[in-house]
Formats: structure tokens, sequence, C-alpha cells
């Protein structure tokens, strides 16, 4: 009996949650935008990111502790922003996003030896590079957004910090310096 009764009660639970799904509608939004105050600062709920700049490079370089140097050349061109993260609540597992006018969506590379950022640990702030290679006509208008630990079933909209890229700093050759970590103040 009590096998039937497990049985029946799993049944009525898919039947539940597929009531649930049939009743939300196909365009209701996952997540919102959060956008940064006038200092270019973005607070998630979970970490703080204060933007520190965009750049837009047709090479990358970067020189690493034993002074070698490694390039990164594109075809496109090359949008790097420089943030401040700072997680608070949880660790950051960013998914870190260009999104253009259009709609396309680049991610984040992380060529080696370049340094970059995916996870960031609570009690640290970390000065990082977040790089794009994007069609050079696409930069007009587009933004970077971030988005940490989401879409676990119970929020039914989440929070993405939305930064505009407006004015980046044009240059031939971007030196990406390293990251830096310091202990959360």
């Amino acid at each position: 009996m009590r096998r039937v009764s497990a049985i029946v009660a799993g049944v009525l639970s898919l039947l539940l949650v597929g009531l649930v799904r049939t009743a939300t509608p196909p365009y209701t939004p996952s997540e919102y935008d959060v956008l940064p105050d006038e200092s270019g600062v973005g607070t998630h709920p979970d970490y703080v990111v204060e933007q520190r700049g965009f750049w837009l490079a047709d090479e990358l370089t970067h020189t690493d502790a034993y002074g070698e140097v490694s390039r990164l050349v594109t075809d496109y061109v090359f949008v790097v922003m420089r943030a401040r993260v700072t997680p608070f609540n949880r660790t950051l597992l960013s998914t870190t996003e260009l999104v253009t006018p259009d709609g396309y969506t680049y991610a984040a590379i992380a060529p080696y030896p370049f340094p970059t950022l995916t996870v960031a640990h609570v009690g640290q702030t970390t000065t990082v590079n977040y790089l794009f290679e994007v069609p050079e006509d696409k930069v007009d208008g587009a933004f970077v957004s971030f988005h940490g630990q989401r879409r676990d079933g119970i929020q039914p909209m989440w929070p993405r910090l939305r930064f505009d890229v407006v004015e980046p700093t044009v240059v031939g050759s971007f030196e990406v310096p390293a990251n830096t970590v310091v202990p959360r103040r």
C-alpha cells in the first residue's frame, strides 16, 4: 500500500509541475537588468562589480612574471572591460557576456596565458579584465552582462548586472595587466 501511495504522490507532483509550467506564458522573462550607479558600481544580491573602464584594441599583449610577452590578434576587435569584483554571500561563478543591440551574445574569452576571472571567492576583491572578441560594427550600443548563479528553479526572475559600453578608449594594442587580489574590506 505504501508503494502505491508513493507512486500516486509522485504522479500528482509531476502533474502539478506540468500545470504550473503550462500556465506560465512563453514570453515571460527569466531575468531583469540591474544598472550601475553613477560611479559605475553595480550591486547584485551576491556580489558587487565596479566598472573601471572599456578599451577597444586590435591586439592584446600580456607580460607574465618571467618577462615573456604573449600576443593575441584578431580580424575583429577586442573589447576589454576592467572591473573590480567583490562577492559577499557566496562564491561567484560568473557568466559574463557582451550583448549587441541586435541580440547576439559573445561570451568572455579566456585565452591562456591572459589573466581572466571565472571564479571569485568570498572574502576577496579581485581586479580583473574581461575580454571579448566581436565585429567592430557591433560594439556601438552593446553592453556587458554579469550573471551569477541563476535558474535554480525557485526564483521566477533573476537579476543581471548590465554595464553599457559607452565611449571606450580606442588603442591599437592593449597590455592586459595581471589580476590583483586583495582581502575584502
